[in-house]
Parts: structure tokens; C-alpha cells; sequence
């Protein structure tokens, strides 16, 4: 191969890797074998790609706040499902079921279902 040939081809593995590597994978942070559940209060939701989130406040059992942080699909995946920025509002109710975080210092999660406390509006991944 010609050295006009293989400058092309070596930049675009060097893009495709960089990509590869700022693109997280979610088996290597969460457990995907088990399941936590999270009721509380949104306090923040982040529309975005390659992933949002969602921000939720609970009371843990000593009566002590503690902020979970549920990342969820891409803003394009969410959309196609019915999911938009006005979905999900500061102060919402939620429960949320997701996998934890494989680091135990962590309070987040990676999103299976979501609903609001009060019913109606509901997603899950199934």
C-alpha cells in the first residue's frame, strides 16, 4: 500500500479508537446481575447523548438525603420512545429500578424502568 493509500486508513483507526475509548462500557461499571430500586425526587434530568441521566434525592432509612444518579439511554433512543426533556421535572416523583454501580462508593445506577411514584407515566427497557 502506498503511503497516499495508508495515511487515510491510520487516521481513521486512530478516530475510530479514540471514540471506542471515550464510549464507556456500562458492563465494566455496572453490576448487570442485580437490581437496586430508588424512589425519591427528581432533582435534575439531562437529555443528552451518548447517555442521560437522571438525578434523584431520597431519604435513606436514618432519615439522611442521599442524590442516586440513574444513567439512562441517548436523548435519540428516549425520543423515539416517547421520552422528551418535559418527561421528567425537578420535583417529580420516581421510582427507579436499575443495576448499581460496581463501585460500592457510589450512588448510581444504570436504568431498567422508571415510573412516576403517583402512576400514569411509566418506561422500562422490556
Amino acid at each position: 500500500m502506498t503511503k497516499a493509500k495508508l495515511l487515510p486508513v491510520l487516521a481513521l483507526v486512530a478516530v475510530t479508537a479514540v471514540a471506542t475509548y471515550a464510549h464507556h462500557s456500562l458492563v465494566a461499571n455496572y453490576f448487570f446481575d442485580r437490581t437496586v430500586t430508588v424512589e425519591g425526587t427528581v432533582e435534575e434530568f439531562l437529555l443528552r447523548n451518548p447517555h442521560s441521566f437522571v438525578r434523584v434525592e431520597r431519604v435513606d432509612q436514618a432519615g439522611r438525603k442521599e442524590i442516586w444518579l440513574a444513567e439512562w439511554r441517548s436523548a435519540g433512543q428516549l425520543g423515539r420512545a416517547g421520552v422528551f426533556q418535559e418527561t421528567l421535572r425537578p420535583g417529580d416523583r420516581v421510582i427507579v429500578t436499575g443495576n448499581p454501580s460496581r463501585d460500592p462508593a457510589e450512588r448510581k445506577l444504570h436504568v431498567m424502568s422508571i415510573a412516576q411514584a403517583s402512576g400514569g407515566w411509566s418506561w422500562s427497557e422490556n
